[in-house]
């Protein structure tokens, strides 16, 4: 990105601030607010923890790994993520070297 374009996107996120500010204050308090009753109601409620089979096989290993990958994969913030990170890296896979800027 350049600083023109840099700038664009300051100018028009400033914009959307101004447009939907106030929408986004109220639910910035009802975050708040939920958040609160949410610790409160942890606070109140009575602990029960259940310890699982610590003999794990590597089947349930392997599922727990791949189960994991795809929730990772099927993730819209890591892919948004990944896509950055690989755009701003300039791979190029034509078979020359790889450089970043």
């Amino acid at each position: 990105m350049n600083l023109v374009e840099i700038l664009a996107l300051f100018a028009a996120m400033a914009a959307l601030a101004e447009v939907v500010g106030s929408f986004f204050l109220i639910l910035r308090y009802l975050a708040g607010a939920y958040l609160i009753w949410f610790g409160i109601s942890l606070m109140r409620s009575k602990a029960s923890l259940e310890l699982a089979d610590s003999g794990r096989s590597a089947s349930k290993l392997s599922a727990s790994f791949f189960s994991g990958l795809f929730l990772t994969l099927g993730d819209v913030k890591a892919i948004f993520f990944y896509a950055i990170f690989f755009r701003s890296a300039k791979i190029e896979v034509s078979g020359g070297p790889l450089y970043s800027q």
